[in-house]
Parts: structure tokens; sequence; C-alpha cells
């Protein structure tokens, strides 16, 4: 598939897999729209995936498990990109302190609203846009 000016959505670019799937995918040139929950880290991964050939990339900063911000922010990327081509739930967290007996609910409930609740809603947003 071609690349080159599409629009691309990558939750959890600011780290890990998502960080990296952004750098690979800016040397086929297209729009990427990264979210994140670090903004400096996103700005970073923001310079290098414009070095590497990306035509634009846009950020938005907010923690997928915090229901308020994320709607707002999903809201408004689906306002301002109407033409998405491909969207990358990367997003996930996990508590690698300790055992998974072991977790509060704090932290359980912190692990489901990303991984699985902020999954659904970014493709209940943003789905409908892909091409």
């Amino acid at each position: 598939m071609e690349l080159r000016n599409k629009t691309i959505v990558i939750t959890g670019a600011s780290d890990g897999i998502g960080w990296h799937t952004a750098l690979r995918l800016a040397k086929e040139g297209p729009h990427l729209i990264l979210l994140g929950r670090d903004q400096t880290r996103l700005n970073t991964v923001k310079k290098l995936c414009e070095g590497n050939g990306a035509e634009k990339v846009d950020c938005y900063s907010f923690d997928l498990s915090d229901r308020n911000s994320a709607t707002d922010h999903l809201e408004k990327i689906r306002r301002n990109h109407k033409d998405i081509a491909i969207l990358l739930n990367i997003a996930g967290i996990w508590q690698k302190k300790s055992d998974l007996d072991r977790l509060n609910h704090d932290e359980i409930e912190a692990i489901i609203n990303t991984n699985l609740t902020g999954l659904i809603k970014v493709t209940n947003t943003l789905g409908s846009r892909v091409d």
C-alpha cells in the first residue's frame, strides 16, 4: 500500500512499539497523527519523523484512561482530520512492578481503561474515518 500523502493515526506513539512504528512509517512519507501521554516525548518523535520523511506530523498529548480528556481530544482529531486512512491502536500499559495477583484495584482499572476501553473509544470515534 502506498503511504505517501495518507493520514495515519498512531496511539501510544510517545514510547515503545508506537514510537518505533511512527519512525518506520515516516520513511514512507505519510501525514502522521501521533497520540501519547508524554508531550515531551511526542515532540521528540515528531522531530525524528519529520527528519525521516513524514509529510506532516501532528501530536496530541492525553491519557486514554482519562475519559473526559480522551473524549475531548478524540473529537478534536475527528473534526480536524477527515481523511484518516489507517488507525493503529498501539497504546497499552502493564504494571511490571509486581505479579498479577498483587496488583491493586486502581492498577487493574488503569490497565483496563487504557488497553481495552481506550482502544474501543479511539476506534469508535475515529474508525469511521478510516478508508
